[in-house]
């Protein structure tokens, strides 16, 4: 009896301790569910649970542990200090030296690197692994040593500089890197957008070197020679070192209604945002054209029709004499009303302002005509490449308004992309010019605003093919708006690649005066290898795989060496020719500038 009671029990034991299991089998299922729905509603990151718990070892050791340096509350100081302990804690676990002893698929000959992802940092590491795969950046900020204060605090670029060289090192036996809290200053718990992150790379890079050259131009004798020890002088660093992320954009604002052009603004850029059409699918050249196109603005304000139609009712009225409008005039445009002559008539002072096209508040206060009464009229505005960067990034804008629910959604239109570009038909002095006989121009340059700087609105056809670009990456997006995973597809050159000079890609050197070099069977024999890299995870693709990514979200190109510059103004003296609105019987003026425009402004 007391047997048949013992295994009694001893069942229901086991039946309890079952149920228990499968309890709490069923709460670790049904937790994980709304996790993984509750990520598709917010943005909070859908980690693995050893990633949960690492992140929550970081969250809880103190910050005295890795800095003694005062955090702010900032999200940017606090990713820092996140990314410090994080380092720290790998580095006393030993877990660096695990990645080493790893065996993955990163292993293979020639392969680079990946990044450890444990905070949703998927966004950087591509942005990372891209910019690690073009030359002329690697080059650039591996000078910066040579640039960079000796005895100061690690900058973004040498950092970026030294991750840059690990990542591309396929004899390190380390499997992957790890991210560097100097580049982690943007809040990786959430998803981010991987161009703005590029976008604050850039802009970090850009005011290293200038923090570096103003350093080295205000110390000069032999402060200069210890603080900056490279063989360059200060007044050409300036001009033999440029960023290659950089370009030119011209911009052109004109009126429909009285042609009146406000000259060409250059805008620095170092990256293209594409707008993507509702379609299935579309092409790059169909997204610069769209870039590029003549865009129509309702209801701005021109001063020169404002001149015109008041100039038109003082004919019809008669002239009253002068009367000056002060109305909200600043400082300096008082400034200037002060300094204009009263004492003609207003039919006169109109005639000022047209003739000399001085169309300032206050040349339209001495007019007698105050702000809340100016013409308004139809402008067209016109953006187009005048100085082509070295590395051209472009940026496929994926995020699109829904009407029906008021948000954001993902734009899933499939981009094709080729694997080398010709950027000539976007760049402006690309059109052609005719002659009545004709004899092609070197330039064409129109200030009608109705017609469009670039060829493609152009009957004649483009004077410029390049600049010529090479893919080097691709930062493509997999999942929804609110959520997802950014992979990087990049190239790299085999290790039998020789060593190029670290000068070669920032000093100004020789063109060749045949154009293109022909790619001997030596250098065919180096062709580079494409990868995909999602994290550490890093494994050989097809360039045909890599062409047929439909969800690229960043494009980055390199300059193909050894070819002749783009037609550009800002080349050198060329002949330009400038055709004026509304004079079409009057014949073209040819000019030699570095810019189209006397009045043309950098922004």
């Amino acid at each position: 009896m007391s047997e048949h009671i013992h295994a009694n029990l001893r069942f229901e034991g086991a039946s309890s301790n079952a149920a228990s299991l499968g309890t709490v089998l069923a709460g670790v299922v049904l937790f994980a569910f709304f996790l993984q729905r509750a990520s598709h509603f917010t943005n909070f990151p859908l980690l693995s649970l050893p990633e949960y718990l690492w992140n929550g070892v970081v969250t809880l050791t103190p910050n005295w542990l890795v800095t003694r340096r005062p955090l702010s509350d900032g999200d940017e100081s606090k990713s820092t200090a996140y990314a410090a302990k994080s380092q720290s804690l790998r580095s006393f676990f030993g877990l660096d030296r695990l990645a080493s002893t790893r065996r993955t698929q990163t292993e293979l000959d020639n392969g680079p690197k990946g990044l450890g992802n444990w905070d949703n940092s998927c966004f950087q590491n591509s942005v990372l692994q891209a910019l690690s795969s073009l030359p002329s950046v690697a080059s650039f900020v591996g000078v910066f040593d040579r640039l960079a204060p000796v005895g100061e605090e690690e900058t973004t670029t040498q950092e970026l500089a030294a991750l840059m060289g690990r990542l591309n090192n396929s004899t390190s036996s380390q499997s992957y890197q790890w991210t560097p809290p100097k580049l982690k200053f943007m809040n990786s718990w959430q998803q981010q957008d991987a161009q703005e992150y590029y976008a604050r790379i850039s802009d970090d890079i850009e005011k290293d070197f200038v923090k570096a050259l103003n350093l080295r131009t205000a110390t000069p004798g032999l402060e200069t020679l210890q603080l900056c020890p490279i063989d360059f002088s200060p007044t050409s660093l300036a001009q033999d070192i440029s960023n290659p992320l950089e370009g030119l954009l011209a911009q052109r604002i004109g009126c429909t209604s009285c042609g009146y052009v406000e000259g060409i603004s250059l805008v620095p850029f170092t990256s293209i945002t594409l707008a993507l059409p509702n379609m299935f699918t579309c092409d790059v050249a169909e997204c610069l054209d769209g870039f590029t196109s003549l865009e129509s603005i309702d209801g701005v304000e021109c001063p020169r029709c404002t001149l015109i139609q008041a100039r038109q009712h003082l004919l019809d009225a008669g002239d009253p004499g002068p009367t000056i409008a002060e109305g909200d005039l600043d400082s300096q445009d008082a400034a200037e009303l002060d300094s204009i002559d009263n004492s003609n008539s207003l039919l006169e002072t109109l005639d000022v302002a047209l003739a000399d096209e001085v169309f300032s508040d206050a040349a339209l206060a001495a007019c007698g005509i105050p702000k809340s009464t100016r013409t308004t009229s139809i402008k067209t505005r016109q953006v187009a490449v005048m100085r082509a960067p070295q590395c051209l990034t472009l940026h496929f804008n994926r995020s699109m308004f829904d009407e029906t629910t008021g948000d954001l959604r993902k734009n899933y239109a499939a981009a094709s992309y080729p694997k080398t570009l010709g950027l000539g038909q976007w760049c402006v002095g690309s059109a052609a010019a005719f002659l009545q006989d004709g004899t092609e121009k070197d330039e064409h340059w129109t200030t009608n605003p109705i017609q469009s700087m670039l060829p493609n609105y152009f009957k004649g056809m483009s004077t410029q093919q390049g600049p010529f670009y090479n893919l080097c990456a691709i930062v493509a997006h997999f999942g929804r708006h609110e959520n997802g995973h950014y992979v990087c597809f990049r190239k790299m050159v085999s290790k039998d690649e020789k060593k190029k000079d670290v000068d070669a890609h920032l000093i100004n050197a020789e063109k060749t005066s045949d154009g293109f070099q022909q790619t001997s069977s030596k250098d065919a024999a180096t062709e580079p290898t494409w990868w995909r890299i999602s994290d550490e995870k890093v494994s050989a693709i097809t360039e045909f795989e890599v062409l047929g990514q439909e969800g690229a979200f960043m494009l980055f190109y390199e300059k193909v060496n050894n070819q002749e510059e783009p037609s550009s103004p800002l080349a050198g003296d060329l002949p330009i020719v400038l055709e004026a609105a509304g004079e079409a019987d009057s014949e073209p003026v040819e000019i030699l500038s570095p810019l189209p425009l006397a009045h043309a402004k950098v922004q």
